[in-house]
């Protein structure tokens, strides 16, 4: 460059575009009015002829404005129909993906995979065509998923209480007939993270006492089946599982300790930490109390259907849930531990009341200790 002479400002087109892209093409246009070559505008913004040139024919367009990149033809694109019923039987039912396209197949006769309705519904998604979806939870940030599909067959437990009277979840004539005929109203739940098997049990109370006497029964249930790993049971912060009491808490783990198990606390206000346990509930109610508890009428009766119920579950209902491919929870223990027992999804779903009241003469957490019917109870 001769001595004297000015050098040519350098801009940088691809910043000024990430900012605003009707800006920088805005800046561009100006500076091609005051040089008129469009070499010399593409060199000062550090940009291409073409780029300068599509400005051009957008200012003749009257518009500035990026263009849709959304492709004007899509290849292999499922009927217009079958993405209605999708996105219809979305709205219906909240299901995963996996369920509609099971539902699409079973129940309407369309050949379509799982896949093509995880795409159908990603494009209602960015329409707002799918209602009713949690993306933040309380906090307001976005839910988080975690990769529990590490753990082995039943390292990892999430447990739960069900109040079965929700008048969100049961019909009218379903609710006052589970009140009418007395029936347990609480369901305890514990379910295996990798292979979704389910035992429950039932009470007329909400207790601690209770809860560790689920504890013991499935610690039990799954030592006499040769489960030989660590098991960590997690749970939510009812005062049913421990609560806000450090002291509970610890004397809980003390006594699971020997038996080779824990429990884990989530954090609060996070339910999604407990997401299997939690989403079984609504199954539950869907597929168990809404078409069948209206003809219980006794007790007796009501524990036999729920040992059905649970035989139904681990043995013979297909899971869309990740890694299950349409199999039963079996099916997934087997592959991984094909030597145990087919009887492991059997687990009597007992009256809890019954049996905490003589499993221990405490009163309370501050009287839990080592006793010696404890391990009687467990080599049961």
């Amino acid at each position: 460059m001769k001595t004297g002479q000015q050098q040519d400002v350098i801009l940088n087109y691809s910043s000024l575009y990430k900012l605003n892209p009707e800006t920088a093409r805005a800046a561009m246009l100006e500076v091609f009015k005051q040089t008129g070559n469009i070499s010399k505008t593409a060199r000062m913004f550090s940009t291409t002829r073409r780029v300068v040139q599509l400005a051009i024919k957008k200012k003749a367009e009257g518009n500035l404005a990026d263009k849709s990149h959304t492709a004007k033809l899509v290849h292999n694109r499922s009927a217009e129909n079958i993405e209605q019923k999708a996105v219809a039987i979305k709205n219906s039912t909240h299901f995963g993906y996996r369920r509609v396209a099971k539902e699409l197949r079973d129940n309407h006769g369309f050949e379509i995979k799982n896949s093509a309705v995880r795409n159908i519904l990603k494009r209602a998604r960015e329409k707002d065509l799918v209602k009713g979806e949690k993306v933040i939870n309380a906090n307001g940030k976005k839910v988080q998923f975690y990769d529990w599909y590490k753990a082995e067959p039943f390292e990892i437990i999430q447990t739960d209480l069900k109040d079965i009277l929700d008048k969100k979840a049961l019909p009218q004539e379903v609710y006052h007939h589970l009140q009418k005929h007395h029936l347990p109203p609480y369901q305890w739940t514990a379910e295996c993270v990798n292979t979704r098997i389910r035992f429950l049990c039932y009470s007329y109370e909400k207790s601690f006492t209770n809860g560790l006497c689920f504890y013991l029964m499935v610690i039990a249930w799954l030592r006499a089946h040769n489960i030989r790993s660590e098991l960590v049971f997690t749970v939510d912060w009812g005062e049913e599982f421990g609560g806000k009491s450090r002291q509970k808490i610890t004397d809980l783990r003390k006594l699971l300790k020997p038996l080779g198990a824990t429990i884990h606390q989530n954090h609060k206000g996070h339910s999604e930490e407990n997401g299997f346990v939690e989403r079984s509930h609504r199954t539950d109610d869907e597929e168990f109390y809404v078409p069948r508890l209206t003809t219980i009428k006794t007790k007796n009766q009501f524990f036999l259907e729920a040992l059905n119920w649970v035989w139904y579950y681990n043995t013979k209902r297909g899971h869309t849930g990740e890694g299950m491919a349409d199999g039963t929870p079996y099916q997934k223990l087997q592959k991984q531990y094909y030597w145990i027992a087919k009887d492991i999804c059997a687990f009597p779903p007992l009256l809890l009341d019954n049996i905490s009241t003589t499993i221990g003469p405490w009163g309370g957490y501050n009287h839990l200790a080592h006793y010696r019917f404890l391990y009687q109870f467990l080599e049961l």
